[in-house]
């Protein structure tokens, strides 16, 4: 028997809870004690910072987009660059001048991206320099890996003039990354608004930060946790505190000041500029790499 209705007693694993029995009080036949499961403070950072840049929204701006789409690309492609357009000036607006005019190319080949630089009216030498850069970094067999592709440039060097540049093979197929990677190539264009863009910044930052907020913003309506999943999945990590020691390793690491193809740069990259956000917001991340770069802080 019990004395007072209500109380509780633990044994043996076991939780009790003294309760009514017609008119006596005795303890019920008890609960088994669950373990609390621990929150990672890791995955609490992550979660912070996913909710900074989902939460984050411009001030209201309507812009001009151009599409230009090749016959035969995948009806599923073009709905999903629409979207992450729409996403991304929804939440990153305010970057842009309100003269700003984009222009998207969709395409399967490079015939097609070569053209429609023509008809955009990109002079010779432009054009000769991008696809020069488009063959080289992304030959045809790149789509063995990775079924679409995206980058960011500028119609002649004009700041005005965004273009992204979208490539798929023709039986595209929806995935992750294929959404990440047009968010990603988009907030470049805004790192360049904000002078932040490559050879400002060490590679890490300039690609991890993309890499984050394209991640964050590929699947609005996903859950945070598999957000998380997805982040930790790119960077090859367990939990992001193991993997930000890797940023101050010596070694492992040879492209970090250098060149930006070396994997490591986007996906470690990802995890850190998750942590600048995360732990101390999204404006206050952005002043301490204008400070970085020599800039002052807003």
């Amino acid at each position: 028997s019990c004395k007072k209705l209500g109380q509780t007693s633990a044994f043996s694993g076991k939780k009790y809870i003294c309760v009514k029995s017609g008119k006596k009080l005795v303890w019920n036949k008890g609960i088994t004690k669950l373990s609390p499961v621990p929150i990672d403070p890791n995955d609490q950072i992550l979660f912070t910072a996913l909710n900074e840049i989902r939460s984050h929204k411009s001030l209201s701006k309507s812009f001009q987009v151009n599409y230009n789409i090749e016959n035969g690309v995948s009806h599923e492609l073009v709905t999903t660059v629409t979207q992450t357009h729409i996403n991304f000036i929804d939440s990153f607006g305010e970057y842009f001048d309100s003269k700003t005019v984009f222009n998207v190319v969709v395409s399967n080949t490079y015939n097609y991206v070569n053209s429609s630089f023509v008809s955009l009216g990109g002079t010779e030498s432009w054009i000769n320099s991008q696809m020069s850069f488009v063959r080289s970094a992304y030959p045809e067999n790149y789509f063995v890996s990775r079924p679409v592709w995206a980058f960011a440039t500028y119609l002649n060097n004009d700041k005005l003039k965004p273009i992204l540049v979208y490539m798929s093979y023709p039986n595209y197929k929806y995935s992750f990354d294929s959404k990440e990677v047009g968010a990603h190539e988009m907030f470049h264009l805004v790192q360049e608004s904000l002078n932040l863009g490559s050879g400002n910044l060490p590679c890490w930052i300039h690609e991890g930060q993309a890499s984050f907020v394209g991640s964050a913003l590929a699947e609005p309506s996903e859950s945070f946790a598999s957000t998380i999943r997805m982040i930790r999945t790119f960077g090859g990590m367990h939990s992001a505190g193991s993997d930000l020691s890797k940023l101050e390793a010596p070694q492992g690491w040879n492209g970090w000041h250098g060149s930006c193809m070396d994997v490591g740069e986007y996906q470690v990259g990802r995890i850190a500029n998750a942590y600048l956000v995360g732990k101390s917001g999204w404006k206050k991340s952005l002043d301490f790499l204008k400070a970085m770069n020599g800039q002052p802080a807003d």
